[in-house]
This record gives structure tokens, C-alpha cells and sequence, in this order.
């Protein structure tokens, strides 16, 4: 299944806790329909190291990796970022090469005589035998080995 709209929600926080075991993540945890948590559905936590408040990688005071975060001596943010869901998912399916799926039925007739109904002639015929031919048996003999 392929949601429709995932979004990266970022919420900064004073504390962030992203660990699977423990049953409370700041982000908390997505679930499939059973109940059971869909795996990373915690979100991760970033904040700021003592480097980026020294402006060291950061860019103007601002955490390296996110520049929504500020980061100075004073105020060590840190920020949580969660995955939300639409309500609307996608099934998804593996289109495989075409098949070809028919019978053909063949039925070899013999002539045998003529018959006179009044002032018409009329041919008579008796079947030597039946064969179905498909993708799968392509070519067939008749029972008499003509056909």
C-alpha cells in the first residue's frame, strides 16, 4: 500500500524521545489496522550540539541539519520530526506479460455419399474426429494421421 499524501510534521519540543521499545514517543506511533505500529512511524529527535551554538557547522546560529532550529548557549532546541498519513492509501499491483488463453475446436468430417431428396442432391458426412488446439497444444493429428 502507497499513501497519498505523507507529510513531515516538526514539532520543537524541550525533551524528545524517539525509541521504538518505550510506549510513548513524541511523535507517537502510526498503526496499521490490526494495531500493530508501522516500523520508524516514531519519528526521529534532532538538536542542537554544542558546535552548532559555536556556529562551528552551523550556518548564523542555526542547527546544521534543519535551519528552523536555533541553537545558542542559552537554548539547546530540539525538535521532533513525525511522518503523518492521508486517510486515502493506493493499492499496488504487479502488471505481468500477457497470456493468451482460447481453445479451438476442430472437427474433421469425411464425405460419404450423395443423397437424392426428391430432384436435390445432398452430401452426406461422418466425423473422423474432434481436437481442441490452444496456446499451450499449438499443433494436433487427426486420429487417421490426414489432417
Amino acid at each position: 500500500m502507497i499513501n497519498n499524501r505523507p507529510q513531515e510534521l516538526q514539532i520543537k519540543t524541550g525533551s524528545c524521545d524517539d525509541e521504538w521499545r518505550r510506549s510513548h514517543a513524541t511523535c507517537g506511533f502510526q498503526t496499521h489496522k490490526n494495531g500493530d505500529r508501522i516500523m520508524y512511524s516514531q519519528g526521529f529527535c534532532c538538536f542542537c550540539e554544542w558546535d552548532d551554538a559555536l556556529n562551528k557547522y552551523s550556518k548564523k546560529g542555526h542547527y546544521s541539519r534543519n535551519p528552523n532550529v536555533v541553537c545558542n548557549f542559552w537554548t539547546r532546541q530540539k525538535s521532533a520530526f513525525c511522518l503523518r498519513y492521508d486517510q486515502l492509501w493506493y493499492g499496488v499491483y504487479e502488471v505481468l506479460a500477457p497470456i493468451l488463453v482460447f481453445d479451438i475446436t476442430v472437427e474433421v468430417l469425411k464425405k460419404g455419399r450423395n443423397v437424392w431428396h426428391g430432384n436435390i442432391e445432398q452430401a452426406s458426412w461422418h466425423k473422423v474426429s474432434t481436437f481442441k488446439i490452444s496456446p499451450s497444444v499449438p499443433a494436433l493429428a487427426s486420429k487417421d494421421g490426414r489432417v
